[in-house]
């Protein structure tokens, strides 16, 4: 992984071997108290330890970028940010560099733990060129210890890296390894922290696997690095799975190849990733209601005696990591439960066309830690259509005109303009729909509920509108009610007519 600037080497930085997907790993259920890597070395300039908060995680940054701002940023990011690394030029170069030395000081007395870049060329590079940079580091730098890029993964290549650990520890120094993704458990010996992934928030979310030894050890033993990580929904969903993932030390950032550790996340984004990175590690499946079925007003239905406009909403909440996203699931005629399309992962409601008849709908929750919770299921519910001269439609007065337009629905409707006249519809269910034309010769009707009025309907439009849900009432709980229409003989001023059309009415019990 290269320094930027200057670089003085072509970009290391590789999108890793494709891998199969697994089941994740948790954390350990234990904790503790604060828990030391390095209990007994006492590190280069005050024998600091590197710790983790319990129960949390710290962020540990490969940070290939010039002295200045954003190391005073991630200075600032302490005790979440613990872990960075200096790369002055694809390893410490061929001469000090004061604004580096002058960068550590500060960055050591703000708390960060600093290492110095080496990388090995997957033990191919001298062992003696590699001892060469890492004096050179604690010579001109003082560094806290080495991280060691391009590490192999072949245990026949262990003694090289078991080499320059030794030859790190005599310093007191941290060793971290990078072999930018799953080892072989051997170099568990060869190393304090090993990244046992590097690669694209795509890769991480959809492919990663590890080793069932993985689990075996403590998380401050890993660290896991994410690339093109594109918004914060996105980078918390990775930080708690790193944490499932028993990742210690984790960095997510949106920046991408050739060099995605070149600069820091912006600032809002960063904030986040340093609140979700303390958190504690998120276990809890979210939680959602189970799924409420409203008829749509002002949908417009299709001719014929096709599907009813329903909207079916619901709500999650997860505590920690929050709610990613929903499954939707539909059943009807008391059919199996299938998959509904969601206009968005995260979306919390979508409106369908049902088919008259019995249905119910089950939801459930994921949230950004991989977390899923259990199926809430709706109570079964039905549709129903009664046509102008359906069951429980009756008119106690007025003429009421029958017509057949080819834009009815179920091919025909009942109209009337003048008081005084009465539509009325008796019915059993817990809501009720008035499907009628809006238009530019359209009126103004008073809607009765239960004997009692509400505010009335206005039918007027500059264009004609049929079959569309003028108005509807939700009663909360099924129950034997009426809905009555009765026209005013008045409309809107720009109207040319009063006329109101019964089409249907619409129930959902």
């Amino acid at each position: 992984m290269p320094s930027r600037p200057p670089i003085t080497s072509s970009v290391r930085v590789r999108e890793r071997t494709r891998m199969v997907l697994a089941a994740l790993f948790g954390f350990p259920g234990r904790r503790g108290l604060l828990v030391a890597l390095l209990a007994t070395a006492a590190l280069l300039g005050g024998g600091r330890e590197v710790v983790l908060a319990a129960d949390s995680q710290s962020i540990a940054v490969p940070s290939y970028f010039y002295p200045g701002s954003l190391w005073d940023r991630l200075g600032a990011s302490f005790p979440e940010a613990r872990l960075a690394v200096i790369n002055p030029a694809s390893g410490p170069g061929e001469a000090p560099n004061p604004d580096y030395a002058a960068q550590v000081r500060e960055s050591r007395a703000s708390g960060l733990t600093v290492l110095g870049y080496v990388h090995t060329s997957y033990a191919a590079r001298s062992g003696e060129r590699v001892r060469e940079e890492i004096d050179r580091y604690y010579s001109w730098y003082g560094v806290d210890g080495i991280f060691l890029d391009e590490a192999s993964t072949g245990c026949a290549d262990q003694p090289y890296y078991a080499g320059l650990y030794d030859y790190i520890k005599a310093r007191g120094g941290l060793v971290v390894l990078n072999p930018g993704t799953q080892t072989s458990e051997c170099y568990m010996s060869a190393a304090d922290i090993v990244v046992n992934f590097e690669g694209s928030h795509a890769t991480y979310t959809e492919e990663y696997s590890a080793p069932a030894w993985v689990s075996g050890y403590p998380p401050e033993r890993f660290w896991h690095l994410v690339y093109a990580v594109p918004g914060e929904a996105e980078m918390l969903r990775d930080v708690y799975l790193s944490k499932r993932r028993n990742a210690g030390w984790i960095y997510v950032t949106p920046d991408d190849l050739p060099n995605p550790w070149d600069t820091l996340p912006g600032p809002d984004y960063w904030e986040a990733e340093r609140r979700a990175a303390a958190d504690t590690a998120d276990e809890t499946p979210p939680t959602v209601s189970a799924p409420v079925e409203n008829l749509v007003l002002s949908a417009q239905l299709g001719t014929g005696s096709s599907p009813i406009p329903v909207r079916v909403s619901w709500s999650g909440s997860d505590g920690q990591s929050g709610v990613a996203g929903y499954e939707l699931e539909h059943s009807e005629g008391g059919g199996p439960f299938e998959p509904v399309s969601l206009p968005e992962p995260s979306a919390t409601g979508v409106t369908l066309r049902l088919a008259p008849g019995d249905h119910a709908f089950r939801i459930r929750a994921r949230d950004r830690a991989g977390n899923t919770g259990g199926w809430a299921v709706s109570r079964t519910f039905s549709l129903a259509a009664s046509q102008e001269d359906g069951p429980g439609v009756t008119y106690p007065a007025g003429r009421w005109r029958l017509a057949q337009p080819s834009g009815a629905y179920g091919g025909g409707l009942r109209h009337e303009k003048d008081p005084p006249a009465v539509a009325r519809f008796v019915f059993t269910g817990r809501e009720v729909g008035w499907v009628a034309v809006e238009g530019p010769n359209r009126g103004r009707a008073e809607v009765w509920v239960d004997g009692v009025r509400v505010p009335t309907v206005d039918l007027y439009g500059d264009m004609v509108k049929a079959r569309e849900v003028v108005f509807r009432r939700d009663f909360g709980e099924r129950g034997t009610h009426s809905l009555e229409v009765r026209p005013l003989g008045s409309a809107d001023a720009r109207s040319t007519g009063t006329r109101i059309d019964v089409d249907a009415f619409l129930v959902l019990d």
